[in-house]
């Protein structure tokens, strides 16, 4: 019989990315919260929250503020755009190149 000794390293690897896809679950259910504040309307993660005109600059800047508030960083302004911020997970794929 042959043990396969996993690497620590691999190990905490695999955790960290287990834990970040909770965080992203987590992020993406707390801003779909956040437009129901702000919008009045409950949207899908894919659904398009600027072209489609669900929400216009002051509802998008309070979104971007809960956004901050709940992750801790703030959102750089060249990251600010309404391509990256037209649907829940284009928002999600910007947070994460923070």
């Amino acid at each position: 019989m042959y043990v396969i000794a996993i690497p620590k390293i691999i190990y905490l690897c695999y955790l960290c990315a287990s834990f970040g896809s909770m965080q992203t679950e987590e992020l993406k259910k707390f801003i779909q919260d956040e437009i129901v504040n702000v919008a009045f309307k409950k949207v899908s993660f894919e659904e398009s929250l600027i072209h489609s005109k669900l929400l216009d600059s002051i509802t998008m800047v309070d979104l971007i503020v809960s956004i901050e508030e709940k992750i801790g960083k703030q959102i750089p302004q060249h990251l600010i755009s309404d391509d990256n911020f037209d649907s829940i997970d284009k928002i999600i794929n910007t947070v994460n190149q923070i």
